[in-house]
């Protein structure tokens, strides 16, 4: 009997050492949809999984035991196609378990999930949500020639952990792809994002971004509408984004990819005059910048590796109406954009989270800089040009149709002609030894595969030589039109010792530290007009030099209507090389430069040379026989209507230096300076205006209607600075 009643005793407190139930451990809530999907249950205690049960229904779960401070974890899925579970048994750690799709690119089933901690009565009561949100994309209007369309999603999540209820990608993130008419589940991104809608065409396939700025949240309803109703007049089509209260729409040309859009280029380039959209090819192409001055200067052997790549764009177009132009940048959104020259208005659109559209309203305003968020070092430039009516044939024409040409020394002589058509790029470079000669088209002579070497300076070739060395006899007649040089391994465009020139439409982008663009030496009747030169030396000048035959007058010079980038020396410059009294050579005089505009020039402050984007410069200019002198007088010069468009805080505006380790002294008279107008002077750190004269002497310096951001300058002071004997009146 005192056995039985130990017994009683011993079961009677072991059974009230364990937990009574109170009803069911887990008490899950939801929409009736989540309650009778199929689910999974996790119980997490102290980091690590402790229970996993499958195949369970959130409405009718089956009792789980659990203690206080458990967290209960439940996953609920509409289907478990295309579902993936990290661990299909517990024991593991936490941040084991986690839910996926098996095929990322297809999205997931509608998933519901939430998760509590039980209580002191081991109740848990998890709250289930719609964790995934749905995308649905719809087409509307859709044109016969569409075949297909679908929006690509970057950068959803991956992955949901249920122990704490975060997003996070085990992979590098895919892109999800949802097509007309479908819905897919997708985890929402975590930041902005920027869909993009795939549209099928025959021709090829169009991408249209739209950015979105605000977070999407779990749960939500996400339509993506594309609206062809204005495609059929406009070629434009509405992409609209809702989701919740907010929405968000572009409108975007649709513009077929094909084989003519270098994939690798910085910029895609599309234009319309009429109703279609047309691709454009990009060049790429090498440029210097300033600030690295020091450690590119003479430095021969760096395989380019120190220079920076812009692009440029040539188009052919009858502008006999506007034409839009749509820029589409491959590598990167950007914030801001901007077309120049500023003074021509050209308002900038932007389509997309990476491009821009915009219009060139007339032929005269065509040549354009476009630029992303201020970055000068990578830009675009356009080169657009009329088709060439009157393309010339026969014998005595040099022709390079479209395509690439290894060409060697191309020499001309009396009466011959240089054609290089659009769509042509030749390797080589352009020696011309007659009279009458004519190089033309809207192609491209590259340098290239020239060899870039130098000394102290370029030892490189001239690519297109005017009367080049062992000049026997003044030339006479030249014609250079519309062509586009690139990487030319010296100075590009070098004209010695000519009578009547006339060099039209040409376009010069060189990052050679001796690339001068066009350098008119000791020649008359020259007209240099239309041109769009980019330089890290020179981008015209104008000389009287010794290696001249004769050395003779520099006259009869018209310079109008150009653009002008300068990278680092002079944009515009008379000289500095002026000839040498001392030997009884030519001087520089009837020069006229107007119409102009400088929109860049980046030097550096330190006042240490004659560097500006409109300069003249007074030396003598010897041989190594000749060892010294005094430069020539310089004569009636005179520069009007020249605008400087915000160009760098580096940069200097004018320059007119007398140089001081000549001989003697040397004059200059009869100076104008007209209608100059700087537009964002004050960010610069140097003085608008600077005039030295050392030991020499200007005399009849005219200044009209010298403007500074809006204030006419009316007599010297810190922002136009007279040094020496010079002679000056304002007006």
């Amino acid at each position: 009997m005192k056995f039985l009643r130990v017994l009683l005793l011993f079961l009677l407190a072991t059974a009230c050492s364990q937990p009574v139930p109170k009803g069911p451990s887990i008490l899950p809530s939801a929409g009736d949809e989540a309650m009778g999907a199929e689910a999974v249950l996790m119980v997490f205690r102290g980091g690590n999984c402790t229970q996993l049960l499958r195949d369970v229904h959130p409405g009718e779960l089956p009792e789980v035991p659990i203690v206080p401070a458990d967290n209960v974890a439940i996953i609920a899925f509409s289907s478990s196609e295309n579902l993936f579970l990290s661990e299909i048994e517990p024991g593991k750690a936490q941040d084991a378990y986690y839910v996926g799709s098996n095929v990322p690119r297809k999205g997931l089933p509608c998933i519901w999930a939430g998760a509590a901690r039980a209580d002191e009565d081991t109740v848990a009561a998890p709250e289930l949500k719609r964790i995934t949100a749905r995308v649905t994309l719809s087409i509307l209007n859709p044109p016969k020639e569409l075949l297909g369309a679908s929006a690509a999603l970057p950068q959803c999540p991956d992955s949901y952990y249920p122990a704490d209820g975060s997003l996070g990608s085990n992979d590098p993130p895919v892109t999800l792809s949802v097509s007309d008419g479908q819905q897919l589940n997708i985890f929402p991104p975590q930041s902005s994002w920027t869909p993009r809608v795939d549209l099928s065409f025959p021709e090829g396939a169009a991408h249209i971004s739209i950015p979105v700025e605000w977070t999407i949240s779990a749960g939500q309803d996400i339509s993506l509408t594309v609206d062809f109703s204005g495609y059929g007049s406009t070629a434009l089509c509405k992409v609209s984004f809702s989701c919740g209260k907010f929405s968000t729409s572009v409108e975007s040309p649709v513009i077929p990819d094909n084989e003519t859009v270098d994939a690798s280029a910085h910029y895609q380039v599309f234009t319309r005059s009429g109703e279609l959209w047309k691709p454009a090819t990009v060049h790429k192409a090498l440029c210097s910048d300033a600030s690295k001055h020091g450690r590119i200067w003479n430095d021969w052997d760096n395989a380019r590796a120190l220079r920076d790549t812009m692009s440029f764009c040539i188009f052919e177009d009858s502008f006999d109406a506007p034409v839009e132009v749509l820029v589409r940048k491959t590598d990167g959104s950007f914030k801001e954009a901007a077309v120049r020259p500023s003074p021509w208005n050209i308002s900038v659109e932007k389509v997309g989270a990476d491009a821009i559209r915009f219009s060139l309203p007339l032929y005269e305003q065509r040549k354009v800089s476009v630029e992303f968020d201020g970055d000068r070092q990578h830009n675009l430039f356009l080169f657009p040009a009329r088709p060439d009516a009157d393309k010339p044939s026969g014998a005595s024409v040099r022709y390079f149709g479209p395509g690439e040409h290894d060409a060697g020394r191309i020499d001309l002589y009396d009466g011959q002609t240089c054609y290089i058509d659009y769509g042509a790029v030749v390797y080589g470079s352009i020696y011309v030894h007659g009279d009458n000669c004519t190089i033309a088209g809207h192609g491209i002579l590259s340098g290239r595969k020239m060899r870039h070497w130098g000394e102290q300076y370029s030892n490189g070739e001239i690519i297109f030589n005017c009367n080049p060395p062992n000049r026997q006899k003044v030339l006479k007649n030249l014609t250079v039109k519309d062509i586009t040089i690139v990487d030319g391994p010296s100075w590009n465009l070098v004209v010695y010792n000519y009578e009547g020139v006339l060099i039209d439409g040409v376009n010069i982008i060189d990052w050679e530290l001796n690339g001068d663009g066009i350098d008119i030496v000791c020649s008359k009747d020259v007209e240099v007009r239309n041109c769009f030169i980019r330089a890290y030396d020179d981008c015209i000048t104008l000389k009287v030099r010794f290696n001249a035959n004769p050395v003779s007058d520099l006259c009869n010079v018209h310079v109008h209507d150009n653009l002008i980038w300068n990278d680092y020396a002079r944009g515009i410059v008379v000289g500095p090389e002026t000839g040498n009294k001392d030997y009884g050579t030519g001087y520089a005089h009837d020069i006229l430069v107007e119409d102009c505009i400088i929109l860049q020039h980046k030097g550096g402050t330190k006042l240490d040379d004659l560097r500006a984007g409109f300069a003249i410069g007074q030396y003598a200019s010897p041989d190594q026989s000749w060892g010294g002198g005094t430069s020539e007088r310089v004569e009636k010069v005179h520069a009007r209507n020249i605008l400087f468009d915000n160009i760098d805080k580096t940069g200097r505006h004018v320059q007119i230096w007398q140089y001081r380790d000549m001989d003697g002294t040397c004059t200059m008279s009869d100076i104008t300076l007209e209608n100059f107008t700087i537009l964002g002077g004050g960010k610069v750190s140097t003085p608008a205006f600077m005039a030295l004269a050392n030991q020499h002497s200007i005399k009849g310096l005219h200044i009209k209607n010298f403007v500074l951001d809006g204030t006419k300058i009316t007599a010297p002071g810190d922002d136009f600075i007279l040094s020496g004997d010079i002679e000056a009146d304002f007006e």
